[in-house]
């Protein structure tokens, strides 16, 4: 009788220990499994990632690292410019043609070049780099044609007679706020006399924000103005 119950406790003993040892094994697989399942979708996240970014998709792609860039560029009229192109597709392509001419393989690698940084944290090209990137916009972005908000009537059958009859003003415009009204004789802006031959290279050569002088006749009497282009 004894006996027996030795054997019978051996043999409990024996299955809580073989409980025990199920448990543990259950709780190292499932801890592994997990881990491992960590790992793949990690490993298949990069993965996306890098495929997106390559495709020119996402937080890592140059085009949304041009976008960060653009807004951390000073306020003037250069930097608004090339902040400007590098938003456009053309911007873009350009950078990326550039840095791969110059052998970069991150804009960062550009930036550090090409710029500095102040203590707010604001970019601005290196001045020994200023005329060059001017130019380089000039010749791919020409800056933006100024408007004093008049419309001329153009006698193409006498290109080079002086004065442009006015056929009207753009309401709350420069030209309007300056006190031109249609019917008035545009004789000169910003001191060149217009004909129609000239007309266009003139209105075209004003700047956004320029102080722009017009004389005009009005009744056979001449007026001078001033109006800010926009």
């Amino acid at each position: 009788m004894k006996m027996a119950a030795v054997l019978l406790l051996i043999s409990g003993a024996t299955a809580a220990h073989a409980q025990d040892d199920g448990a543990r094994i259950r709780e190292r697989v499932e801890k592994e499994l997990g881990q491992a399942i960590s790992r793949t979708r990690q490993s298949l996240r990069d993965f996306v990632m890098k495929e997106l970014a390559e495709a020119g998709i996402g937080a890592a792609s140059l085009a949304a690292q041009l976008e960060r860039f653009a807004k951390t560029l000073i306020d003037d009229d250069l930097h608004n410019r090339l902040k400007k192109l590098l938003l456009s597709p053309q911007g873009k392509e350009l950078v990326q043609e550039f840095m791969d001419s110059q052998n970069m393989q991150s804009l960062d690698s550009l930036i550090e070049a090409y710029f500095e940084k102040d203590k707010n944290g604001k970019h601005t090209v290196r001045e020994e780099f200023e005329e060059v990137l001017a130019q380089m916009l000039d010749s791919i972005a020409p800056p933006a044609a100024g408007s004093i908000g008049i419309d001329l009537l153009i006698d193409k059958a006498n290109p080079d007679s002086k004065g442009l009859k006015v056929a009207g003003v753009t309401a709350g415009g420069p030209a309007a706020i300056a006190g031109l009204k249609a019917g008035d004789i545009l004789v000169s802006v910003a001191g060149r006399e217009l004909t129609s031959r000239n007309v266009e290279e003139i209105m075209k050569s004003l700047k956004p924000g320029q102080d722009v002088k017009i004389t005009y006749e009005r009744d056979k009497v001449r007026n001078t103005v001033t109006a800010k282009a926009k």
